[in-house]
């Protein structure tokens, strides 16, 4: 055992009232000792990370620190696991992740969970850069947002509340103490398994930890990099080379205080948690990595929370039980326990403890602790700031004055070995807690990591990277339906998913009303194709149809009754006379039929209710009003990544308007079907509920929705609120055939009206959710995301280059027109646009 180590933090070392010594200056004889060790000694000899097994995959560790130990080593053996940090909990998790104590465990051997929020999150950005096409002004949008997000690695992002991007990651570490025989590795092995086992019915699908990845892991941890710098290589492991040796850099040096370490420009400083709530539950624990609601209780810089456990011999911890929990329940029943309540309490406690032991759940040893990474002069405000967000939820943290090493050791992936945790037992550093307790304390949950594909980029509300793609699910379909009230970023928002979709390769088509997509479509070079009165466009709805199938015959035939009964009404009858015109004029003309030869077919037939929608479909036909529209060969044609159909000049005539929403529609599903079913397709329509206002479109939404899933493709609708959705039976089937539902900042009294129409599940904690949701202008707009499987809150940030393309003033867009026609490219155009607004606004503030 480290005696030396230990006995550096012992009584005598731990003085209330510092000895002479230090009352005239010097350090206390434990910081002294260390500050002397790390002038001529590295960091690297205290740990233990010595050799690995790639057939076992088990860690072999050895520790001999020079003028901590005797001569003799110190050896342990385990393994280490990487699993995903959850983005929620719940009581049937804690149930089963219960079972990791249920194991077959050497006694004194040690389980430490270690939830690190990290900064690097370069490989997620650089993997997201990847993904948009080389040399575009996609690409430069995502560097440019990449360059403004790296800003909010290691710093607040925002000036008046502390912001961070991280990734949370978590490990365990279980080793042994002594050195493994055969029987020991089997053991080993089979331990390996079974909790891998727990974990993955718990929902944690972990992995071995190969040394590679350890390396990485702790590079971060002691060697952080300094601000402004990023780390663009990932460490490389030299099997001939002790891992320990290989993990600090040559330039690192450590310093130390009585309060904390300094490492490059890092003032490290450790706490330990003092007192625990009453209650508690694992749900909980994603309140300690940061408010979910207030933005000032967040953790200003990296961090590390860990639990160490050391497991004990159970018939040692059982008869300690069995003599407390006898003298305090005889304690609480005898008389003088009416005048002291502390007794009872004592009493009922211990009787839960007794309970719990008889029913298996037997006692462990452990530690908490948080590890904070703020910059030079930052560490008593991120300490301040970590204390008032643990006792915001009943939690009791302190400085680990003189013990900061110990505390750093411990808190480092696979360092706590069962030797440093009878260091931790020596001093009483470690708390006696049932098994239940510990599971429900355990570091394990984060925040939602979001899919898989790097399609759209957005952060948690505690920092925590997320990619967002609509593809991603294979459960059902990619459609989706954005609410978002004025002023909550939904332009931005749909924004961002087009681009996102075009950037990678993929295809969009936006329906309006209003030109709010015009400036945007025309800055990035796509195509815009306005419908108006002398617009030259034809829509014939048959000229594009490739297999005339069932969904075909489906859609036509509602285009068809929207001509005839745009508020709807037509019964199956009708509907039957009208698909056998179709049938007809299919058979005679195929792609050269129009409404013209449907209205001759209704006008032959017998029955006069036929011929009566015969007369009312003239003015679609050749002699009609519209029929400019619809007679000849149909000229809407697509010959961009990026499309933009604007219907703002047929607003005043909703019986057309609603006819050439379905065509349209129909006519991109058909390119939809044409195209690459391996690339992203999709189709917004804004102001969804007013497009969509006529009678016959609920099948026709319907049947489009589920086909376009078949070829890549989804449809995107967006409205103020979801009562929006519930105007017309159309906008109804857009809504109810829509897997993802992406909700931005709402009134309140929507909300209400939300809950009480029961269109929506909302039970009190949802509520307060969406209530909480803001738009801060210039900063980010927040967006629920209600997917398949749950939701999650993301964050849309946007640097200035982006906010440029996105924007709807006309000033700026002719400014980026008048830099094109000078020779700049579209992005360069853009980037010296920013540029002016950033030497005006240095300017001003001179």
């Amino acid at each position: 055992m480290l005696s030396r180590f230990a006995d550096l933090f012992g009584s005598n070392n731990r003085r209330v009232t510092p000895d002479a010594g230090v009352l005239r200056g010097s350090p206390p004889p434990s910081v002294a000792a260390f500050s002397q060790f790390f002038q001529t000694h590295s960091l690297a000899e205290l740990l233990n990370h010595d050799a690995y097994d790639p057939e076992t995959r088990l860690y072999h560790s050895a520790l001999n620190p020079p003028f901590l130990a005797s001569n003799t080593t110190l050896r342990s053996y385990g393994f280490l696991l990487h699993l995903p940090a959850s983005p929620g909990a719940s009581d049937e998790m804690a149930r089963i992740l219960l079972g990791l104590f249920n194991q077959q465990y050497q006694v004194g051997t040690t389980l430490q969970f270690c939830l690190w929020a990290s900064p690097e999150i370069s490989p997620a950005l650089a993997h997201w850069i990847h993904a948009r096409q080389p040399g575009s002004i996609y690409e430069r949008m995502a560097r440019r947002r990449a360059e403004y997000l790296s800003q909010g690695l290691r710093q607040s992002l925002f000036s008046d509340s502390p912001y961070l991007l991280r990734n949370f990651q978590v490990t365990l570490a279980v080793f042994m103490p002594g050195e493994p025989d055969s029987h020991g590795i089997t053991d080993a092995l089979a331990l390996r398994d079974g909790l891998m086992g727990v974990l993955r019915s718990a929902g944690f699908p972990s992995r071995t930890l190969e040394p590679a990845g350890l390396l990485n892991l702790l590079d971060e941890m002691l060697n952080p990099a300094k601000l402004g710098e990023f780390r663009t290589q990932p460490r490389h492991y030299d099997d001939q080379q002790p891992l320990k040796e290989q993990v600090l850099a040559r330039d690192t040096q450590v310093l130390m205080d009585k309060d904390g370490l300094v490492i490059g420009d890092k003032a490290i400083r450790c706490l330990s948690v003092k007192d625990y709530p009453k209650e508690w539950a694992l749900a909980q624990m994603t309140d300690l990595i940061g408010d979910f609601y207030q933005e000032t209780l967040q953790i200003p810089c990296p961090f590390a929370a860990t639990l160490a456990i050391q497991i004990p011999d159970p018939e040692v911890m059982r008869r300690m039980v069995n003599v407390k929990s006898a003298r305090a329940i005889q304690t609480a029943d005898s008389p003088m326990a009416k005048f002291l309540p502390d007794l009872q309490r004592k009493g009922r406690e211990w009787q839960k403890v007794q309970d719990d032991v008889d029913a298996g759940i037997m006692l462990t040893r452990l530690w908490h602790g948080i590890t904070l990474y703020p910059q030079l002069g930052l560490a008593d405000q991120a300490e301040n700031q970590v204390k008032s967000l643990y006792l915001s939820k009943g939690w009791g943290l302190q400085v680990d004055r003189f013990l900061q090493v110990q505390s750093f050791l411990a808190s480092l992936p696979g360092r706590f070995d069962p030797h440093l945790a009878a260091d931790f037992a020596k001093l009483k550093r470690l708390r006696t807690v049932t098994q239940f307790n510990a599971t429900n304390t355990l570091p394990v949950v984060g925040e939602w990591t979001g899919t898989a594909s790097p399609l759209l980029l957005l952060s948690g509300r505690r920092g925590q990277v997320m990619y967002l793609d609509m593809f991603d699910n294979n459960q059902g379909n990619y459609n989706g339906a954005v609410v978002a009230s004025s002023g909550s970023g939904k332009s931005f928002f749909l924004n961002e998913i087009v681009s996102s979709v075009v950037g990678s390769g993929g295809r969009a088509w936006i329906i309006d009303v209003g030109r709010s997509y015009e400036r945007t479509c025309k800055l990035v070079g796509g195509q815009f194709i306005e419908f108006a009165e002398h617009s030259g466009i034809n829509i014939n709805p048959f000229t594009h149809i490739r297999e005339f199938d069932d969904d075909e015959m489906t859609m036509l035939k509602q285009i068809v009754a929207q001509a005839i009964a745009s508020e709807g009404g037509i019964d199956e009858l009708s509907m039957s006379w009208i698909e056998q015109a179709i049938a007809q004029v299919w058979r005679e003309k195929a792609n050269a039929a129009t409404f013209s030869d449907i209205a001759r077919v209704l006008l032959a037939h017998p029955d006069k209710r036929a011929t009566d929608m015969g007369q009312i479909l003239f003015p679609y036909t050749q002699d009609g009003v519209y029929g400019r529209f619809f007679e000849g060969r149909s000229t809407l044609d697509f010959d961009n990544d990026l499309i933009v159909l604007e219907l703002e000049e047929l607003k005043s005539r909703k019986e057309l308007q609603g006819v050439v929403l379905l065509i349209i529609m129909l006519r991109i599903q058909q390119e939809m079907y044409l195209g690459d079913r391996d690339r992203r397709k999709v189709c917004i329509i804004d102001e969804a509920w007013d497009l969509m206002s006529g009678g016959q479109a609920g099948k026709f939404i319907e049947t489009g929705y589920r086909r376009v899933r078949k070829y890549g493709g989804a449809f995107l609708t967006a409205t103020q609120s979801v009562n929006d959705y519930y105007k017309n039976p159309a906008a109804q089937a857009a809504w109810e055939n829509a897997d993802w539902v992406f909700m931005l900042r709402q009134k309140d009294e929507s909300i209400e009206q939300l809950k009480a129409s029961k269109r929506f599940n909302i039970d009190e904690s949802l509520s307060r959710l969406l209530r909480s949701i803001k738009t801060r202008h210039g900063e980010y707009s927040e967006v629920y995301i209600h997917t398949p499987n749950g939701g999650a809150i993301g964050r849309l940030i946007v640097d200035k280059f982006t906010a440029k393309v996105y924007s709807t003033k006309a000033e700026e867009v002719h400014a980026v027109n008048q830099l094109v026609a000078q020779g700049y490219t579209l992005a360069d155009a853009v980037e010296a646009l920013v540029q002016q607004d950033a030497e005006a606004n240095q300017h001003g503030r001179r």
